[in-house]
């Protein structure tokens, strides 16, 4: 499989993950075209004295494979695992509730231990 597009793509290089998701990607518009290797035409070269066939990934293969990236990988570049996402979606529903229950804007309320008591997190959870 070919990529004749691959010089011209982008991919934020600014983390190290990102830097590291970069072959993921790759492999994701590899994986596609491969899927399609039916639908394509076959293309050959000679290398070394032999012939060898492959199929080139599309524009259609590539933006396939960037609309799952960008589903798949984003979940990778989220520093904070799961459980403490979850926690702090929780935490900021709890914020938001007490906020409009008080008629206190944004940045005017200030959270404390009732935060813990509140979020019906355990201690190993909030720890």
């Amino acid at each position: 499989m070919a990529n004749p597009y691959a010089p011209e793509l982008r991919f934020a290089d600014h983390v190290t993950r990102t830097r590291r998701d970069h072959m993921k990607y790759l492999t994701l518009i590899s994986a596609v075209a491969f899927l399609h290797q039916h639908q394509r035409r076959v293309l050959s070269v000679e290398h070394g004295g032999q012939r060898i066939e492959y199929i080139e990934a599309t524009e259609g293969d590539v933006a396939i494979a960037t609309r799952l990236a960008n589903t798949v990988l984003s979940r990778s570049l989220d520093e904070l695992p799961p459980q403490t996402r979850r926690l702090l979606g929780e935490i900021a529903t709890m914020v938001e509730g007490r906020m409009a229950q008080e008629g206190v804007e944004r940045g005017g309320w200030c959270a404390s231990a009732g935060a813990r008591c509140g979020s019906g997190a355990g201690g190993a959870r909030r720890r």
